[in-house]
């Protein structure tokens, strides 16, 4: 009930009316909490991906540039002293060149003087070595079954790239690059090859690839690769290295994100061809290191949002936390209220009946009596102050109990909220007993306190007495006339 009543007293409040719209409040609140620094995050996480990205794929262009100006000089070099060769035995005849000591001993000083060079040869028409800057086996040596020799016989095929070769006598790998010489009349003229070295491009990569998955290549045409960075997986074998194909090499614009066919490694890959030569190099940075690169730029920015996020979702739940208290307050406050109100309306209906002398009220709990009118006082001969004083314990006549510890009356109370009337007899402490009939309603539960509702029967057994007394004379005399009458007649 006054549960009840403090819901009714509460919503009819300003103030509840007020908190009303703070649940709404609370999940806009909540929800910009989430989106805002989420959306933060999400502009910041993708404007930093793209200038990572913008930076990744300008620093791939420029190291290419790099590349591919280093190669360049190589290769021209490689033309220079093909060009001194050219002009050396330029008007020799082959037999001369063959007998001359002198032109090999030129050929040893320039391979000795060009950085990239391993190795110079000159092929009579007949692809058989007239001169070498190295010590050969035998002489002459036929080049016909050469693989890098058969290209030379095709139509404008003026400078071929090789590929790998081993030496025999040293075990050194190199790759030949040739040119076909020709007659005034066009006619094959034999040719003159230089062997690059490796090891040569492969010691510039090694300064230039620092990262983990980066790729650094130098590839012919048909996917061969000649020299890679340290990061690629090592070819011990020449074959092996030329099983690594990608048909249809050619060279890009700008980086592009493409799987290499080398490692299976997804990369920003960027190519350049070397000059005329059907060479190209190859520069890629595996996509793993530019998303670390990504991440690690991106991580304190990622931290300030979340710990922002994290900020206001705490405001958020301490708002949230405070709002419900304030709320749950205000609610308690308004039931006290509420229960103070029906206690005292309660006191005041108690005070109004205990004010009216009709017949006896008293108020009772499990301990006696609490409070009595002047009707109940006046039924039991007290006065007062002799209640306040010493308080008043009844005893029922026949039974000797308490009227307040009476079970029946208690249980059917706690039941149903009120007791049937009945009527005992009670013992006064001068001696005189005193009929009553006995109501009783629930007053509360929580201590348990009842009413007590008193009619004295006093009066109303003294006139059945003498109801009875009248009967029993007038039935003794009418016996009386009758016994006269019997006698008389």
């Amino acid at each position: 009930m006054h549960k009840d009543i403090a819901e009714a007293h509460f919503v009819g409040q300003r103030p509840f009316k007020r908190l009303r719209s703070w649940p709404s409040s609370l999940n806009l609140l909540t929800i910009s909490a989430i989106l805002v620094p989420l959306a933060f995050f999400a502009l910041g996480a993708v404007a930093s991906w793209r200038a990572v990205n913008a930076e990744a794929r300008s620093g791939i262009e420029r190291t290419t540039d790099l590349l591919h100006e280093h190669a360049l000089r190589s290769f021209e070099t490689h033309e220079a002293v093909l060009t001194a060769v050219d002009q050396r035995i330029l008007g020799m005849s082959w037999s001369d060149i063959r007998e001359n000591t002198d032109v090999a001993a030129f050929l040893t000083a320039l391979v000795k003087s060009a950085g990239p060079l391993a190795g110079i040869l000159v092929a009579d028409p007949d692809d058989k070595v007239a001169a070498a800057s190295f010590a050969l086996p035998q002489t002459p040596i036929d080049l016909s079954p050469l693989d890098f020799v058969r290209p030379r016989q095709a139509d404008g095929a003026k400078s071929y790239v090789g590929p790998l070769i081993r030496q025999r006598a040293d075990g050194t790998v190199t790759f030949p690059v040739a040119r076909r010489r020709t007659t005034l009349e066009d006619h094959y003229d034999g040719m003159i090859a230089s062997f690059l070295s490796p090891a040569y491009f492969e010691t510039f990569y090694q300064h230039l690839n620092n990262r983990s998955g980066d790729l650094i290549a130098l590839i012919r045409d048909d996917g061969t690769i000649l020299a890679h960075s340290p990061h690629l997986p090592a070819n011990d074998e020449i074959g092996a290295a030329s099983q690594q194909r990608n048909p249809g090499i050619s060279a890009s614009d700008g980086a592009i994100l493409v799987r290499s066919p080398l490692d299976g490694i997804e990369r920003y890959i960027s190519t350049r061809r070397v000059g005329d030569y059907p060479v190209f190099v190859r520069h890629g940075r595996s996509l793993r290191s530019v998303q670390e690169q990504w991440l690690t730029r991106f991580a304190p920015f990622g931290l300030l949002c979340l710990a922002a996020m994290g900020l206001l979702s705490l405001l958020t739940w301490r708002t949230s936390v405070a709002t419900a208290r304030e709320r749950d307050a205000r609610a308690r406050l308004a039931v006290e209220e509420a229960r103070h109100a029906a206690d005292a309306e309660n006191t005041a209906r108690v005070s109004r009946l205990m004010e009216t002398n009709v017949f006896g009220v008293t108020s009772c709990s499990t301990d006696g009596i609490i409070e009595a009118n002047d009707a109940f006082l006046k039924m039991v001969d007290l006065t007062r102050d002799q209640f306040e004083a010493n308080g008043f314990d009844w005893k029922a006549a026949t039974v000797g109990a308490d009227i307040a510890m009476e079970a029946h009356a208690q249980a059917e109370i706690m039941a149903n909220g009120a007791c049937r009337p009945y009527e005992r007899e009670f013992l006064l402490p001068s001696g005189k007993t005193v009929p009553v009939m006995i109501g009783a309603t629930l007053y509360e539960r929580q201590p348990l306190v009842w009413i007590c509702f008193l009619l004295d029967l006093t009066e109303r057994r003294e006139r059945e007495a003498q109801q009875l007394f009248v009967m029993r004379e007038l039935n003794h005399r009418t016996k009386n006339l009758l016994t006269v009458i019997r006698s008389i007649a």
